[in-house]
């Protein structure tokens, strides 16, 4: 995340991620936009992501069905950026990427599952867009406004079911 930002930024950034995890179906241990001495905010991810992540690293070798969930998870970390430069307005929101942590987490992932450059950069290039058309969606606004709130106003931190119970 870029330094200096104001709560609610940190909020919608947050909201961001859990959005999309909620829409993509990978369940979050927690999102909090406590500082925690490293980031201003977080999402910890599911076991099931460290168990996958460990295994990849382990093993360098990716199954085709661990691909498709790894894809996943690259545009629930892309998703934090992008809604946080949509709550910014800014004209340029969708490529609010460059420079974030965010998106050299994304990219190492992204090593893990491709080989050559020119693939890496097509599969970054199709899942930014990806992500870029489910952030615009109303209905993903509506998530996403309804966590940042949820976090602004109550608990700085809130579990996955949490997240579920405030869109109910």
């Amino acid at each position: 995340m870029p330094p200096n930002m104001s709560i609610e930024e940190i909020a919608f950034h947050e909201a961001g991620h859990a959005a999309m995890s909620i829409i993509l179906n990978l369940p979050f241990n927690y999102i909090s936009i406590e500082p925690d001495g490293e980031f201003s905010g977080t999402v910890n991810p599911g076991d099931d992501f460290k168990s996958l992540l460990e295994r990849v690293l382990r093993n360098r070798y990716v199954t085709d069905d661990e691909k498709i969930v790894l894809r996943k998870y690259v545009m629930v970390i892309y998703a934090g950026p992008m809604s946080h430069g949509f709550y910014l307005k800014n004209p340029f929101w969708q490529y609010y990427l460059a420079g974030d942590s965010d998106y050299q987490q994304a990219y190492q992932i992204l090593q893990l599952i491709y080989v050559t450059e020119p693939e890496k950069t097509d599969k970054r290039i199709e899942l930014r867009d990806d992500t870029m058309l489910l952030i615009q969606e109303d209905e993903t606004q509506e998530i996403i406004k309804k966590i940042a709130n949820a976090l602004l106003t109550g608990k700085h931190r809130l579990t996955y079911q949490e997240c579920l119970e405030v869109l109910k």
